[in-house]
């Protein structure tokens, strides 16, 4: 014969009281994490503060930074701080430069630790010139080829 122990009324309630208790500790502590997980990644200490350009002298400065900033603006989250290494993506800042700045041929990006990435850019070279004629006179603007058949950087026209 098995002997089964009945409880009280009195021990299903401690019971049930304990179970509300470890539940709300439970949320309590879940809640402190995802808060916490939050802002660390929202934190200035996650930015990318340092940005080294290799080999484009073509395009000035400025319009670098307008791109790399549009880049970063585009990619924000709720998660983590537009600038953080947490939510940057290599492969993504350079095909957006690629797109952004037709002058780029091709774009690598190097993360060098937690705040600092280095790009590598590389110019198109150009082939030939596209100008509009109209009568004999060219008509500005422009635009250099390259050996692909790409059309890039506006240009003042020349003679030959």
């Amino acid at each position: 014969m098995c002997a089964r122990t009945l409880q009280s009324p009195q021990r299903a309630k401690e019971l049930k009281i304990r179970q509300g208790i470890r539940l709300g500790l439970f949320v309590v502590v879940f809640g402190a994490l995802i808060i916490g997980g939050v802002l660390f990644l929202r934190s200035d200490k996650l930015n990318i503060a340092k940005l080294d350009v290799v080999g484009l002298h073509s395009v000035g400065n400025e319009l670098l930074t307008k791109a790399i900033e549009s880049y970063f603006n585009t990619t924000a989250g709720f998660l983590a701080h537009e600038r953080s290494w947490v939510a940057f993506s290599s492969a993504g800042l350079a095909d957006y430069l690629g797109s952004a700045i037709p002058v780029i041929e091709s774009a690598q990006v190097e993360r060098n630790g937690l705040g600092a990435i280095t790009l590598l850019l590389k110019e198109r070279q150009p082939y030939a010139q596209m100008c509009s004629v109209s009568g004999s006179a060219l008509v500005v603007p422009c635009f250099h080829i390259d050996a692909q058949g790409i059309i890039f950087g506006e240009i003042e026209p020349t003679d030959t």
